[in-house]
């Protein structure tokens, strides 16, 4: 197993469905691509292919190598586009650390949103999502320090109505997933 404290971990999308993890790392080796590891993402609920991997580098010179080697210049069989190559990101903020929380009282701003969850623990960050007319679309994210924090306001928040509205619409919170998580972390 790779020790993920020094590795450089490379995207791969366009990788068909029916390529395996062995699949893959024969077919790179044929292009003279050999990473430590290599893991077909999968669905965090169903483990279905997402049709994309990670390879697993110990040096950011033979992960670099591969992506110039890779983006755009193989097919793998079975596949129609060429591969997509690139360094995976570092994640500033795991999705662990971050909440979703929707329903939220059209008038409430970031400040509101940061007040009502600062009894939880320390936060970082707290956003309304907003439609391009600046009006909120009642939902935002809220970032912790901790991820307890995120346990203990779902736990105390989910299906109560917001603490300063006692007559509101029930909250929905939830821990926030990778997609939506990126946004602004």
């Amino acid at each position: 197993e790779t020790n993920v404290l020094n590795v450089t971990k490379v995207f791969l999308g366009q990788v068909p469905k029916s390529v395996q993890d062995q699949d893959l790392a024969e077919s790179l080796a044929r292009v003279n691509v050999h990473p430590e590891r290599v893991q077909i993402i999968r669905h965090y609920g169903t483990g279905s292919h997402r049709g994309c991997a990670f390879l697993y580098f110990s040096s950011q010179q033979e992960a670099l190598r591969s992506v110039e080697v890779l983006h755009e210049s193989v097919v793998l069989e079975g596949a129609t586009n060429l591969l997509q190559a690139r360094l995976a990101e570092k994640r500033r903020s795991p999705a662990k650390h971050k909440l979703f929380l929707g329903m939220l009282p059209r008038d409430y701003s970031d400040d509101d949103l940061h007040t009502m969850c600062t009894p939880f623990g320390e936060v970082k960050e707290a956003f309304i999502l907003r439609h391009n007319s600046g009006a909120s679309k009642r939902c935002g994210f809220v970032r912790f320090a901790e991820p307890s924090s995120v346990h203990t306001a779902i736990r105390d928040l989910n299906g109560a109505p917001p603490p300063d509205r006692p007559d509101g619409a029930a909250l929905v919170v939830k821990i926030a997933n990778e997609r939506s998580a990126r946004g602004r972390s």
